[in-house]
């Protein structure tokens, strides 16, 4: 079923890919966005009443690109016709629900009143003014923010002069600002520093107190703004289009359709949010990382991740080393081996060890069985099920039942990846809005993952690099990618130490990603010169010797 109605023109695909979309407001003024799935952003044409609302050309692309993507994948064979079907189907939900949210606000346009009220908007962040639009028999004051254009109303704080974001079609929830949601910490110090990584903590510290936990949540954070009642606005598309592109190995539209399924809760297949975070990108790069975006990142993950934490071991005059553990050691309290190999390098350098995801590390140990068992019965687990195909994979229960069976974000394995690529963006916020000049990256297997992330983030954001060297080891992250911007981030080199013979990598990884490989198995091969594969295949043969038996180059 077509998702749009009269209002709304939609425009096939072409031979090269391009498609157009177009609304018609009540009074006959029209916007139009052109382009494919591989452009970050559209074309936007039309009158200036409705191209200078930025919110409605976000959620217009992202209804026509759920569609076209929707439309490739029943255009295209498949062996399993219901769950095709399925799919089509939740991508013509979102559509739907974001040309809904296009339509409502291009409504909005045409009937904004002198009256204003200014404050900061908890959708794009920004103090701005918010124009009154006029309605009959409405209660509550309804505004557009200047700024992006996201329908805005009244925080219910008492007292707060902030501006909520309007969640359209969700009954009961009261309306409340970013920082009484703990969305962000504070609008006020949101280009707040840190003079050392291990003060983060002052930077998820709450002014205000979280008001909506006692009242209807609802998600309105980064790669999630009012996704809940299907209403799309500014919600940080950078970032899921360079997870998307990146770590996930897409491109454009597509790339951002499936970064913030990793970072906003999952396909539209799968349930989760899908594109709902938008395409469009509007906001400048000063307002990203470093600014209110980084907030919401560290304000949304680091909240989900009881574990997360940074300490700092030792102090010197070297440039700062960061090391991330992974998969098989989240159980292990001794980080000595990861320290010494890197003091072997580095050392007059402070060591920060960064801890992540205790749960979801610990929920996928248990399920694969690696943790009742040694490691002969690790290679059998990881070899029985490297010899499944994709099919039998999903069958495989006795062995790893929530590997291969159940959705992508119900699946540990993805739960995990999710989490490292969440912590990655993390990293990168904190990153950025410290005032130390470099730092040096060493990650082992999904931390590897969440060291790469962290890189390329830094450099998708348009932040000047602070990577001097990245060293990455059984490295749990797919190889066929565009690694531009790894490369771009760092100032020096990118280590890859990587092992034929690891066998989490060769049998767990590979069928979990239904066939891929990582780079911590085959390496990068990369055509930039400062992304460097060492074979260590003779001295490491299972996923946790790396530390014991690799010695790290400059």
């Amino acid at each position: 079923m077509h998702p749009f109605d009269d209002v709304i023109t939609f425009t096939a695909p072409d031979d090269s890919g391009h498609f157009a979309c177009e609304i018609w407001s009540p009074k006959g003024r029209s916007l139009k966005v052109f382009g494919n799935l591989h452009d970050p952003e559209p074309t936007v044409t039309g009158d200036a009443e409705l191209t200078r609302n930025r919110a409605i050309a976000q959620n217009l692309w992202t209804a026509a690109s759920e569609y076209v993507q929707g439309l490739a994948i029943e255009e295209a064979e498949s062996e399993d016709d219901a769950a095709s079907a399925e799919l089509v189907k939740s991508y013509e939900t979102a559509a739907r629900a974001s040309a809904k949210t296009a339509k409502k606000i291009t409504g909005y346009t045409e009937n904004l009143g002198e009256e204003t009220a200014e404050g900061w908007c908890s959708n794009c962040a920004q103090r701005t003014t918010h124009h009154k639009v006029i309605r009959e028999g409405r209660k509550r004051s309804l505004y557009l923010c200047d700024s992006c254009g996201a329908p805005t109303v009244n925080c219910a704080a008492p007292g707060c002069r902030n501006m909520a974001v309007k969640a359209g079609g969700t009954r009961g929830l009261v309306p409340y600002c970013a920082e009484h949601r703990h969305d962000i910490p504070s609008f006020e110090r949101s280009a707040e520093t840190i003079a050392d990584l291990s003060d983060w903590e002052s930077l998820v510290q709450f002014d205000k107190p979280d008001l909506a936990k006692l009242t209807t949540r609802a998600s309105i954070g980064v790669a999630a703004v009012g996704g809940a009642a299907g209403v799309a606005f500014l919600a940080a598309p950078a970032i899921g289009g360079l997870i998307g592109a990146q770590v996930l190995g897409y491109s454009g539209a597509a790339a951002t359709n499936a970064g913030l399924a990793a970072l906003g809760g999952g396909s539209v297949a799968a349930g989760g949010l899908g594109m709902a975070g938008g395409t469009y990108v509007v906001a400048t790069a000063g307002r990203l990382l470093g600014g209110a975006y980084g907030d919401r990142i560290l304000g949304s993950y680091i909240g989900e991740d009881k574990s997360f934490r940074i300490e700092k071991i030792g102090d010197g005059p070297g440039v700062p080393v960061v090391i991330a553990r992974g998969f098989l050691n989240e159980k292990n309290p001794e980080w000595y081996k990861a320290v010494r190999a890197v003091k072997q390098l580095y050392p007059e350098s402070p060591v920060y060890e960064l801890n992540w995801g205790s749960k979801e590390l610990k929920h996928l140990a248990g399920v694969a069985g690696v943790s009742a068992a040694g490691q002969a019965g690790r290679n059998a687990v990881f070899k029985t099920v490297g010899r499944a195909s994709k099919t039998m994979a999903r069958k495989a229960a006795p062995i790893a039942p929530a590997l291969a069976a159940g959705s992508l974000l119900k699946n540990p394995w993805h739960t995990a990846v999710n989490r490292a690529n969440l912590t990655g963006a993390a990293l990168a916020a904190l990153m950025a809005k410290t005032e130390q000049e470099e730092f040096v990256l060493v990650g082992h297997s999904l931390g590897g993952r969440v060291m790469v992330t962290a890189a390329t983030a830094m450099a998708g954001f348009g932040a000047s690099p602070k990577i001097r060297d990245i060293h990455l080891m059984g490295a749990a992250i797919g190889g066929k990618r565009n690694w531009r911007p790894l490369s771009e981030a760092v100032n020096g080199t990118v280590n890859n130490y990587h092992s034929a013979k690891d066998p989490v990598l060769k049998y767990l990884y590979s069928t979990a990603q239904f066939g891929q490989s990582a780079v911590g198995r085959v390496g990068f091969h990369s055509q930039y010169p400062n992304i460097v594969d060492h074979n260590v295949s003779e001295i490491v043969s299972n996923h946790g010797e790396y530390y014991d038996n690799v010695e790290l180059v400059d």
